[in-house]
């Protein structure tokens, strides 16, 4: 059709066209809308033409053969989650597009012009993509987090577990490890469940050298953060210990320290405070275990998860992750955490009648023992 009206295999889009204008302030991230998943979910189930739930290789390249080049590495293992083969899922392929959206919103965009997204019918790309508002200008009475894409970078010295810390959470244990050769993802994307609610958590490995660590605050603007140290390394402490009081100590940001390799016998590390009494005195929830010997379990995950979604709760975050709420509990705070914030004043309101109407009936107990 375009060779009818003059046009070769050089058309050239304008850049305005392809990236529309759009503010993203300091704090602030961006995701897919609706629309935008919507949109990008279709796309899945027209060029899945075997129906088999993933996209292999050559669908993948028909999905995105309008584009320039292709957007995305077709290698995506240890990234997102893939069948046995490296292929992706639609679980997976939804998750790229959040990392994408997340780390590089104007390819996004550019991506979504050339896939046709205008042409159905919206004025701009813009209508697919949502900025979230910036942190400190988040409902405090929610006590949560609105954003559905949570990052949480993994901080560590070298040969403290990272990358196996980021497959664990696409279920990889260090048997299923990757190809020869692979140099291995310094993200990983997957949904998580946080109190009945689907949240994509994030993962961005970042290496600490020391004092000249390579944890600057730009990398540490971030939903939550997870220290990672080899609990077999008596040296392999002190890297998170001096990370954590050199960049997070006073900081809003929720920390989880994590002792990895915890199938190994555990040793005393060379640091004046061990890292129990570290997290007590610096008011963290105390070291979480970890092993990718086998495959790991979503505990620590779903922890970080929700430490990233309730930053404003940072206490009662703390107890729920040692003692874990009870299923009704649990039931009733999934509907609570969707719903407007006049709900929540309201449960604050229900929550301290229960507890006065409690303390006077305690004193009347008291006073008709006394009357005896």
């Amino acid at each position: 059709v375009l060779r009818r009206f003059g046009y070769d295999d050089h058309l050239v889009l304008p850049r305005e066209y392809l990236c529309p204008p759009i503010r993203v302030p300091p704090g602030s991230s961006t995701e897919l809308s609706a629309k935008g998943l919507a949109f990008v979910t279709s796309l899945f189930e027209k060029y899945d033409r075997d129906v088999d739930g993933c996209l292999s290789p050559s669908e993948l390249a028909s999905l995105f053969a309008v584009c320039p080049s292709q957007p995305w590495s077709t290698d995506l293992v240890g990234t997102v989650d893939t069948n046995d083969a490296g292929w992706l899922t639609l679980r997976g392929y939804l998750a790229h597009w959040a990392l994408t959206t997340a780390l590089d919103v104007h390819k996004t965009l550019e991506c979504l012009a050339y896939l046709g997204y205008i042409g159905g019918g919206e004025e701009s790309q813009l209508s697919a993509v949502h900025v979230t508002c910036e942190k400190q200008l988040e409902s405090p009475q929610q006590g949560q987090s609105v954003r559905q894409v949570l990052h949480c970078r993994v901080l560590g010295p070298q040969g403290a577990g990272k990358t196996c810390f980021l497959r664990g959470l696409l279920g990889c244990s260090l048997e299923q490890g990757l190809p020869p050769g692979h140099p291995g993802s310094k993200y990983a994307v997957d949904q998580v469940m946080v109190y009945g609610q689907d949240k994509y958590l994030l993962l961005h490995e970042v290496d600490l050298f020391g004092q000249h660590d390579t944890a600057v605050a730009p990398e540490l603007s971030c939903d939550a953060v997870c220290l990672l140290f080899d609990a077999s390394n008596p040296r392999s402490f002190e890297h998170v210990a001096r990370a954590y009081l050199k960049h997070l100590s006073g900081s809003s940001v929720p920390v989880l320290v994590v002792a990895s390799k915890s199938d190994r016998p555990a040793v005393r590390q060379d640091y004046p405070v061990q890292p129990a009494e570290f997290c007590r005195r610096h008011d963290l929830p105390a070291p979480q275990t970890f092993s990718c010997l086998v495959t790991p379990p979503r505990d620590v995950y779903v922890k970080l998860a929700t430490m990233a979604a309730y930053p404003s709760l940072r206490r009662l975050v703390h107890v729920l992750l040692v003692r874990p709420m009870a299923p009704w509990l649990s039931r009733y705070t999934s509907r609570l955490v969707s719903a407007e914030p006049s709900a929540w004043v309201g449960a604050g309101v229900g929550a301290a009648a229960a507890a006065l109407i409690g303390v006077l009936l305690i004193r009347l107990l008291r006073a008709s023992t006394r009357d005896r």
